[in-house]
């Protein structure tokens, strides 16, 4: 089977899904940007702090505060849920449905059937974030935010990376002979183990805890950092290819059971 077949097939499968996460994040954008800056947040002084740090800024303000609520958390937080489910699906639907081992069984190398999967899986992903980024810009220019334009979509970006390294761990178990629902849970798992180093790193200011924080290091690359890219890119982006290298060579030697 050719690999723009396998491709097209996997896209047409996640096709429903794939819309209704569509329409959650765009009600998500709208929300964000036209509430949020209407209210007022108060709350422990470890979470103003944290908020504030997770928006890029030392003296938090409120604007800072509803940017590390909006982009810094709800956004990588929903977006490795996102991930992480779309990552156990990719596999196991099809092993406990039946269908993998008439896949496998074609005269074609396994890495094919991987490639195709991982292909659409940050096709899937990818244009959502475009899709948000644009969103979030057109929102910004229409609010009079006064945010320097690429700035959203260098937030999403961060996002979406880290909810790629989440989503990688579900996939990577689902190769390894985990289940949908085990698969599903590993990711949640991770991004958990996540948001809690986050959340020490802002409870005890150690400086090997702050720079370990991949939820921070997501969100420092945000909406009020001078220079938005930098080495946190480097790792989230590096941290997913290393698991898709991963999940593909795991794929393509070990004995699945079908």
């Amino acid at each position: 089977m050719p690999h723009s077949s396998l491709l097209r097939q996997t896209l047409s499968d996640f096709r429903r899904p794939a819309r209704w996460w569509g329409l959650g994040w765009f009600l998500f954008g709208w929300l964000l940007l036209i509430f949020l800056p209407g209210l007022r947040l108060s709350g422990p002084a470890w979470l103003v702090d944290w908020l504030g740090l997770l928006a890029g800024g030392e003296m938090p303000s409120f604007d800072r505060l509803l940017a590390g609520l909006g982009l810094g958390l709800l956004l990588p937080v929903g977006l490795g849920i996102q991930a992480a489910w779309l990552g156990s699906q990719l596999l196991t639907a099809e092993r406990e449905g039946g269908t993998l081992g008439l896949l496998l069984a074609s005269p074609m190398p396994r890495s094919r059937l991987l490639d195709a999967k991982i292909a659409a899986f940050l096709l899937l992903l990818g244009l959502q974030g475009l899709g948000m980024g644009l969103l979030f810009e057109l929102c910004n220019l229409a609010l009079g935010l006064g945010l320097p334009f690429g700035r959203l979509w260098i937030s999403v970006l961060h996002g979406l990376l880290l909810g790629l390294l989440v989503g990688g761990v579900s996939l990577l178990t689902s190769v390894w002979g985990a289940g949908r629902r085990w698969a599903f849970a590993w990711g949640l798992i991770s991004l958990l183990v996540i948001v809690l180093h986050n959340l020490l790193a802002s409870l005890f200011r150690m400086n090997w805890l702050e720079v370990t924080s991949l939820l921070q290091a997501a969100a420092s690359g945000g909406i009020l950092q001078l220079q938005p890219l930098g080495w946190h890119t480097t790792v989230l982006a590096g941290g997913v290819v290393c698991q898709l290298w991963l999940a593909r060579s795991a794929f393509s030697s070990r004995d699945l059971e079908i």
